[in-house]
């Protein structure tokens, strides 16, 4: 607690400082970002403001998943995605374990195995997205960045005009989103408004779904070019669960649900303060602290579909609560008259995790989780075009875990330290040839309900560790680019539920080695690309040695068309292709493989004046498919599906 205020205080003095009137020369900082500035030598992927309005994506997991190597795993047969889990790197079902995912610099995958809420940040609100694979990752980000890690940076319009924007989507399956925001500049001062009200039957049915967002982000720009700023965000969101269903069931009637009460709701509200690009002397500082609170009530009726009662109907709530502190600096230099820069920072996380039951026989379990990471990165230039840059983190972890049914009590505790290491560079051959390399080393802790889980078992697993070597080249052509970017790691305790004895456990060594290959080729008003990723994830030990990790498609690729007729009127094709995959819990890949899809996806967008209309379609030729599977069933997604939106600009 001592270091949570020290911490808080630290930032308080600095935003103070930096909003005093000392002259000092004017330095300015609009987006600040860790992959921009560092990561040399990973395959690293920047989604533009103008890509994501030339897509035909609807929901951050679907634009993300048309990148070379990601894959999707969507539970729910929703068109939002809401929920998705995004992998890197063939984790199959761990992938969102092991792929870091931040908001503007803070993380919002952290405590627990529960997936993102990606609807409360609506594509028009995203400035760009940041996206750095493999291991090299974990030196920026910090624990289970293995895969590697997402940035989502939103708009910061503290010099654009004030802006104001309705939008309204009406969507298949009797959906339809509102969004309202709002800019407002006042000289150095903004304040931005975003409400996002979506409500949609989706594709299965007890498939409902409805959101409800709102944020408000203060901020600030002195004359030393210091940005502060202030944000506040809070959303409620349910989704019916149609949960699993067999394969004979799916073949009838993929719409069908055998838990037609199943839902979850999520409240959360949070806080953030901060600063970036305060110098102290010659060092460029950037701090900020968050604090949410997130309470989740589940309830679920799968019982009922055999039993033909709700006897055995169960209800539990989660609690989430934490605190996440950063605080970096970064100071440039020479050393043998070559340019150098140092960075170094904090990442700081004080988590508490509640399980009770609702309705069921009465428990109630808690947690306590902290971890505290100083790291450090150097970068340096020579001068034949060859840049390096070396990096490390330290981790220490600790987690208490209570059962407070009646009288509080531990149950269990563990601490432990892991580190993180990378170094990369990258060589500029000449004009159109360019090599990069990364050799690092990542770690991933177990999540909260890892360690407790439902029911209230206890799972005594190790952290997580990774080896990995990165080779990439990019040749860059006038009117073609094309990347390729091969990967191995070695990992070590790949974190697993075994369902056979109902707790979570470590896999042996596994290794994970893939290629992925991009071609992006413009000509006059038409832009074509295509990539393609390999990706074979296998046990080495074991029983199961030489077997492929479930979940996880060798093969995957999208391809796109687009095609500018004039400056207001676009239109876009594309493919999405994903590979057949062993079912969850097949470790020893004795059963059939779920099957591949080939999608089709078509948009049109057409501006008139201060108005944007957009069409999009998805599945364009109705397939039916599904890509998450267990023992008990397969989860279906959507057939042909299509939105409508109208965007205006004031």
């Amino acid at each position: 607690m001592a270091f949570i205020i020290l911490f808080i205080f630290s930032i308080l003095i600095n935003i103070s400082n930096s909003l005093s009137d000392e002259n000092e020369p004017i330095r300015i900082t609009i987006y600040p970002s860790r992959i921009s500035e560092s990561g040399i030598g990973s395959n690293k992927i920047i989604i533009s403001k103008k890509d994501i309005k030339e897509s035909n994506a609807k929901n951050i997991p679907d634009l993300i998943a048309k990148q070379t190597g990601i894959q999707t795993i969507s539970l729910y047969g929703g068109v939002d995605n809401t929920k998705a889990s995004i992998g890197i790197g063939g984790f199959g079902e761990q992938a969102s374990m092991n792929t870091a995912i931040f908001l503007d610099g803070v993380r919002i995958n952290n405590i627990s195995m529960a997936a993102v809420n990606f609807g409360n940040i609506p594509l028009e609100n995203i400035e760009k997205i940041e996206i750095i694979k493999g291991g090299g990752a974990s030196v920026l980000y910090g624990d289970g960045a293995v895969s590697g890690a997402i940035n989502i940076i939103t708009n910061k319009n503290i010099f654009e005009k004030n802006t104001y924007i309705i939008n309204q989507e009406f969507k298949s399956y009797n959906g339809r989103k509102n969004t309202i925001y709002g800019y407002q500049n006042f000289d150095d001062f903004s304040i931005q408004f975003n409400n996002n009200y979506t409500r949609s039957d989706q594709y299965r049915d007890n498939n409902d779904y409805k959101l409800d967002s709102t944020s408000i982000n203060v901020s600030s720009m002195n004359d030393e070019g210091v940005f502060t700023f202030m944000k506040f965000k809070k959303y409620d969101e349910d989704i019916r669960l149609p949960g699993g269903i067999s394969k004979t069931d799916y073949f009838l009637n993929p719409k069908q649900t055998r838990e037609s009460f199943a839902f979850t709701r999520d409240e959360l509200s949070a806080l953030e303060v901060g600063y970036n690009g305060l110098y102290v002397g010659e060092f460029q500082t950037s701090a900020s602290i968050s604090l949410s609170e997130k309470a989740s009530i589940s309830y679920f009726d799968y019982s009922r579909y055999y039993s033909g009662s709700h006897s055995s109907d169960a209800s539990n709530q989660y609690d989430y609560n934490t605190i996440q502190g950063y605080k970096n600096g970064q100071y440039k230099s020479t050393l043998f008259n070559l340019p150098i820069s140092y960075k170094m920072g904090i990442d700081f996380y004080n988590s508490y995790y509640s399980d009770k039951v609702i309705l069921g026989s009465y428990y109630k379990r808690t947690a306590d989780q902290i971890t505290f990471d100083p790291w450090f990165i150097s970068q340096i230039s020579f001068r034949n075009d060859f840049d390096f840059e070396a990096g490390i983190r330290h981790h220490f972890y600790k987690l208490d875990v209570y059962d407070e049914t009646t009288n509080k009590q531990k149950l269990y505790n563990k601490s432990t330290e892991s580190n993180a290491w990378s170094l990369g560079g990258i060589k500029k051959i000449n004009e159109i040839n360019t090599l990069n390399f990364k050799l690092s080393k990542s770690f991933r802790s177990p999540k909260v309900d890892e360690v407790l889980h439902y029911g209230g078992v206890i799972s005594d697993v190790n952290h997580q560790n990774s080896n990995m070597l990165e080779i990439g080249h990019k040749l860059s052509l006038k009117q073609i680019i094309f990347k390729t970017n091969f990967y191995k790691s070695k990992i070590d305790n790949i974190i697993y539920y075994d369902s056979s004895a109902f707790v979570n456990k470590n896999y042996g060594e596994t290794t994970h080695k893939g290629l992925d290959i991009e071609t992006t080729i413009k000509h006059n008003k038409l832009s074509y690309n295509l990539n393609v990723s390999n990706v074979t994830s296998q046990f080495d030990t074991g029983s199961n040695k030489g077997k492929q990790l479930p979940m996880v498609a060798n093969w995957k690729s999208n391809a796109s068309v687009k095609y500018n007729y004039n400056n207001q009127l676009k239109f876009l094709l594309s493919n999405d292709f994903v590979g057949s995959r062993y079912r969850i819990g097949d470790e020893s890949n004795s059963s059939p493989k779920s099957k591949s899809y080939n999608l089709y996806n078509a948009g049109i967008n057409y501006k008139l004046n201060d108005l944007d209309i957009s069409l999009k379609i998805n599945n364009l030729f109705n397939k039916k498919h599904y890509h998450y599977e267990t023992s008990g069933g397969v989860y279906p997604l959507s057939e042909r599906n299509m939105s409508f939106g109208l965007k205006y600009l004031f």
